[in-house]
């Protein structure tokens, strides 16, 4: 018997340092700890359960499932040896499975001497066209297919952007496809195309920041969007630390869409002879934008996210998280583009 009705004070503990997140399953673990703490039976009789472990010296009993199945995530760190890499900062694991890795696991941790994970990540799970997969409804998604049409990079991006920790998703195809091509084709592969397009760049580089043309020709409102593209690393971070990616990629995307409304707003083609310093300080906010954008991606869209740096010239030092701290909009010298004509992301056929 595993007494953890003892182990109360300890999981109560843990709890009130954020432990499981997102907020929403708190409730939920809190009323397990307080009204729900019974002793565990750890062997199961093996007329019942007799594909489990064998109890050592009684060949009677198995061990209870999740006993064997939550010291497994111990052997991947070295136990029973030396431990490597414990604890671990996030476990991540889906709602249904909760109350043993936010209650049980902790306990049986604690109980054996180590230290708990430092966060459990909870996440909900996925419908298709608003019902749960199953074989027999024959609606199970397969992975390889979606990434044969979508690419790898098309699919994790619509699962991270769409995807809510806290909440059911439903997985529909249209959707899937309609989310790819309106932001990774449309807000950023548009964005880049159009700023380093031959008409309207037609030098090829990465031109250099004019604060004189800004301060006469920007308002406001511009100012503020070079703001946040600035600061959107201190926007974009927290909500990835979380696990809530589908809020930091939406302040990305929002910033490229406001990028985005920049170009249109100014007309940059039809500066490119009359008055190319203040076309170039307009494609260089643009270019920033995605600069910025590529960076905070990478977690999201790795491969593409380093196609799109690659086009932009960048060197391994300005692709780095840490540059973000220090990039802003001042004077400086341009860089030759790579002569790349090919769009960044094909758009996915209906």
């Amino acid at each position: 018997m595993f007494r953890l009705s003892a182990f109360q004070s300890d999981l109560r503990t843990l709890l009130k340092r954020d432990f499981v997140q997102p907020s929403t399953f708190v409730k939920q673990v809190e009323n397990w700890i307080e009204n729900d703490l019974k002793d565990l039976s750890i062997s199961r009789d093996r007329g019942r359960v007799h594909w489990g472990i064998q109890v050592p010296g009684d060949p009677s009993q198995t061990i209870y499932v999740w006993m064997d199945a939550l010291i497994n995530y111990l052997t991947v760190a070295g136990y029973p040896d030396q431990l490597r890499m414990w604890p671990p900062d996030v476990q991540v694991i889906g709602k249904d499975i909760l109350r043993f890795h936010a209650v049980f696991w902790p306990a049986f941790l604690i109980g054996a001497g180590l230290e708990p994970p430092a966060k459990i990540h909870v996440h909900s799970h996925w419908m298709v066209d608003g019902r749960k997969m199953s074989k027999s409804l024959g609606n199970v998604v397969d992975p390889a297919e979606l990434i044969g049409r979508c690419t790898v990079d098309g699919l994790r991006y619509f699962l991270l952007r769409e995807g809510t920790p806290h909440a059911d998703n439903n997985f529909v195809i249209s959707k899937v496809i309609e989310c790819i091509n309106a932001e990774l084709c449309n807000t950023m592969g548009n964005l880049l195309q159009r700023s380093t397009s031959q008409r309207l760049n037609p030098k090829a580089i990465f031109p250099s920041f004019d604060e004189a043309v800004a301060k006469k020709r920007f308002s406001k409102n511009e100012f503020k969007l070079m703001d946040n593209i600035v600061q959107l690393k201190s926007k974009v971070v927290p909500h990835f630390d979380e696990g809530s990616f589908y809020r930091g990629v939406k302040e990305i995307m929002d910033t490229l869409r406001d990028a985005n409304a920049f170009f249109h707003l100014h007309q940059p083609w039809t500066l490119v002879d009359k008055d190319p310093r203040y076309c170039e300080t307009i494609i260089h906010v643009c270019l920033r934008s995605l600069h910025v954008a590529g960076i905070l991606l990478n977690p999201i869209i790795p491969s593409l996210s380093s196609s799109l740096l690659d086009r932009l010239n960048l060197d391994p030092s300005e692709r780095r998280l840490e540059f973000l701290d220090s990039i802003k909009f001042a004077d400086n010298e341009s860089r030759p583009l790579p002569l790349n004509k090919s769009v960044l992301f094909e758009r996915i056929k209906p």
